[in-house]
């Protein structure tokens, strides 16, 4: 870590696309972004980091990794999740997961936390992607020693239910260009007890040409199961109205006609959902409207409209964010409404701008055309608005998503 420095952000940079495979990204690599730190002011910043590459066969050598001075070095041949956890046992935490496009399987990122207990032989990792046909555990799982074994072909959610019951939890689950769907990474907290409770999850992929509907799902034992065809807001309302909760939600690599999403839900032990009228809207945007849509049963219409008025009209509804994610030209939205009692139903606006997009909803700040991105955020920010957490998209453009207040 360089002297003083704080990381404050890794993000993927594409490099290239396959415009012979569906415009699939090829090349990726991490680039970060470090921040000076008043003295005194950083007791959590670290003074040595580890950087891991792995490739798409994990039981294999790293494709590479990088040790700062005095940061353990990872020898040539070790397999990657046992490289993980054998820096993870030294006292480092886990700072970011990115996909390496070209290789399948995921950078890691890993820095000093100063004080802290090493914990080598306590500390597990797995890592295992999975195939769509029926969501099943692909080739090339790895398990670090004294890890459960990951079978080749088991259902995903099953295998993620069984990994978090055995103590396990998910730290990064990201898209593969392999098989278009996710691979995790699960380890052990240092010192931690296991769990032996129960534990359920539920897996499903999103289509979205105009519609946005399940293309496929995976459940645990126990577990709902998500039917073919279901909006794919009403699937994700209907998970939390069982009591699962949102692990994590990653694009896939769709066409540039359709746009896909990949939702994880777990749930560790038994509980009830704090509202049995849970609701979702998902929806996806072309340069300044809405282009594919798919909420459950309350939520409010965002067909036909403006992207930044759909978004608005969802927000004053007492929804909040989840995630925008990228695609290949399009940003994706998927909102959740608050859990009953927290809704104060408050207006609100949106402005989308920056690379190629504009669009506000009524009451918002215009971006007239040709204003530089860095004004234009300037301008919205001035008016009380705050950045919503995005991606670039695929295609490399980084349209920026502002809310905020009348």
């Amino acid at each position: 870590m360089v002297a003083g420095f704080s990381l404050e952000s890794v993000i993927r940079a594409f490099q290239t696309r396959d415009v012979n495979n569906g415009n699939r990204v090829t090349g990726g690599v991490p680039t970060y972004t470090l921040v000076r730190t008043p003295t005194g002011r950083c007791p959590a910043c670290g003074e040595n980091a580890v950087v891991l590459t792995c490739g798409q066969d994990p039981h294999g050598p790293l494709l590479g990794s990088s040790s700062s001075a005095g940061a353990p070095v990872v020898g040539a041949g070790v397999r990657c999740a046992q490289a993980l956890a054998d820096v993870l046992g030294a006292g480092f935490r886990l700072e970011s997961v990115i996909p390496a496009f070209t290789s399948g399987f995921p950078t890691y990122t890993l820095i000093e936390r100063p004080g802290a207990m090493r914990d080598a032989f306590g500390q597990k990792a797995v890592i295992f992607t999975c195939g769509r046909q029926g969501l099943e555990v692909l080739g090339g799982s790895d398990s670090s020693t004294g890890a459960p074994v990951v079978a080749d072909g088991a259902p995903c959610a099953q295998t993620l239910a069984h990994l978090l019951a055995a103590g396990l939890r998910v730290v990064s689950a990201i898209p593969t260009s392999v098989s278009n769907l996710p691979t995790y990474t699960m380890v052990t907290e240092p010192g931690g007890n296991p769990e032996t409770s129960h534990a359920e999850a539920v897996i499903f992929v999103c289509l979205g040409g105009g519609g946005f509907d399940v293309l496929s799902s995976s459940s645990s034992m126990g577990a709902p199961v998500v039917a073919a065809g279901v909006p794919c807001g009403q699937a994700l309302a209907d998970g939390l109205d069982a009591g699962f909760r949102i692990e994590s939600i990653i694009p896939g690599f769709a066409s540039n006609a359709s746009h896909e999403l990949i939702y994880t839900l777990i749930m560790k032990a038994r509980r009830r959902s704090d509202t049995s009228d849970q609701q979702a809207a998902i929806f996806a945007c072309d340069a300044s409207n809405v282009v594919a849509s798919g909420s459950s049963t309350g939520a409010p219409p965002v067909a036909g409209n403006s992207c930044a008025q759909a978004l608005a009209d969802v927000l004053t509804e007492c929804f909040d964010v989840a995630a925008i994610l990228p695609g290949l030209g399009f940003p994706t939205y998927t909102l959740v409404k608050r859990p009953a009692g927290r809704c104060r139903r408050p207006g609100r606006e949106a402005v989308i701008t920056c690379g190629g997009f504009s669009s506000s909803s009524a009451g918002a700040p215009v971006v007239a055309a040709g204003t530089p991105c860095a004004q234009a955020l300037a301008d919205v920010l001035s008016a009380g608005f705050r950045i919503e957490p995005t991606e670039p998209l695929f295609s490399g453009s980084l349209p920026y998503t502002l809310t905020g207040k009348p």
